[in-house]
């Protein structure tokens, strides 16, 4: 049989078979006398992959030398040549694993075929990434003792004990620490957190919450370690590590947490845990410091302060001051029609806009020039305003009922609406 012209069924083989009993294999290294073997079984010398490589990163030129262009990995290759010899590593990948199980298959497509999973993976993939336990965790022992070795090999180096471990798989305790064999095997401290004090009914925010890992055990989203939330109350029972993430004992993260307040205002509690779901599934560890966050409405106003006249003449034009500050969770513009109003006639102007270009952001206050007009009558009338928007739709708390003394002169006198009325006074 010619071992070269179906080497796209032999090499696989031997390669994995290489792989799964820890031999040192070189398949990448030049060799001129080699033919490679593309997926449409054509033979193609070292020579004319050599010369298309001359064009990687340039489609054109690679093109016209009649090659084939892998985008995946800006190389130019001999058309039809598989996925894994034109460096595209994530594709030969997925495109391997559809043959788990299949070792003809695998080979085949130009893969690697380990029976000690029983997986197809691309050529070149570790032990440990291959589902090989056993003989990953054979291939990092032998690092014990060598830190750069272990990390090279993708392993877990364990300075307290100076072993190499497959990662994940052993705790510290395990791994022959033996000061850190009373440690639980789930534990977390509390390190800090960025919360907003204040958001609005409704309102999407983002929190940031640290915590640090002092338990055995790594933590990893396959593992089901999570931030939990056990009251519920933000939209988000949950903050997730990334897929591949792991959170080594000793080491620390920080959850973003993406959130929406609730639809009601009030203060409500922030609080948050580690948990682990799952079979075996349970909250762990120091929780958060609790804080409390002020859920307010959109918009709303409180009252501050006032100055108005006491006595005024007969369709005098007189100024009053009225404060308010903004309570709600928007900013307050001109543009947006925020303005202070009365629903009374009494005092002919019925409205003190914002001026032009002005903005008061939540919490700030606001500071009205009211100009107004005197009645004909004399008497007491009501003095009373409140916040709007656009003219009609009145929130917040309106500023205390005042009366104004509407007087004809200095000797006039008259009496409150439902004061009893001496005889000296006019009745209003």
């Amino acid at each position: 049989m010619n071992l070269t012209r179906h080497a796209h069924f032999w090499l696989p083989l031997l390669l994995a078979t290489a792989a799964c009993t820890g031999a040192p294999l070189d398949d990448d290294a030049p060799n001129s006398s080699q033919e490679a073997v593309t997926t449409d079984g054509t033979a193609v010398s070292q020579a004319a992959v050599t010369d298309c490589r001359a064009f990687d990163g340039d489609v054109k030129k690679c093109d016209a030398a009649g090659c084939g262009y892998y985008f995946c990995s800006e190389q130019c290759h001999p058309k039809n040549t598989s996925l894994c010899n034109a460096g595209c590593t994530a594709e030969c990948n997925a495109a391997c694993r559809a043959h788990d199980g299949d070792l003809n298959g695998c080979n085949a497509a130009g893969c690697a075929y380990y029976t000690c999973s029983n997986r197809c993976q691309a050529k070149g993939t570790s032990l440990c990434d291959a589902g090989c336990s056993t003989e990953c965790q054979a291939a990092c022992r032998v690092h014990d003792g060598d830190l750069n070795g272990c990390n090279a090999a993708g392993c877990a180096y364990y300075t307290c004990s100076n072993r190499c471990y497959t990662k994940g798989t052993v705790t510290p305790c395990e791994a022959g620490c033996s000061e850190q064999c009373n440690v639980p095997e789930r534990d977390a401290a509390f390190v800090s957190q960025s919360v907003p004090g204040r958001v609005t009914v409704g309102q999407g925010f983002q929190a940031v919450v640290t915590m640090r890992n002092t338990g055995a055990r790594a933590w990893s989203q396959d593992k089901y370690y999570r931030l939990g939330d056990n009251a519920r109350l933000w939209g988000l029972a949950r903050g997730f590590l990334a897929p591949s993430e792991t959170v080594w004992p000793g080491y620390s993260k920080s959850f973003v947490l993406n959130l929406t307040a609730p639809s009601a205002p009030g203060a409500y509690d922030f609080q948050w845990q580690m948990v682990k779901d799952g079979m075996d599934a349970g909250w762990f560890g120091q929780p958060s410091a609790k804080m409390s966050i002020q859920v307010v409405p959109e918009r709303d106003a409180a009252f501050v302060s006032q100055s108005v006249p006491t006595q005024v003449r007969p369709g005098q034009l007189f100024e009053a001051l009225v404060t308010m500050r903004n309570t709600g969770g928007l900013t307050w513009t001109q543009a947006d029609g925020y303005m202070l109003g009365t629903s009374s006639t009494t005092w002919k102007f019925q409205r003190a806009p914002l001026n032009l270009g002005e903005s008061i952001p939540p919490g700030g206050t606001k500071t009205f020039n009211v100009e107004l007009l005197a009645p004909t009558k004399v008497g007491y009338h009501s003095f009373q305003w409140r916040m709007l928007r656009n003219g009609g739709t009145w929130f917040g708390a309106s500023t205390p009922e005042l009366y104004v003394q509407v007087v004809a002169s200095a000797t006039s006198c008259t009496c409150k609406p439902g004061d009893a009325c001496p005889s000296n006074c006019l009745a209003p």
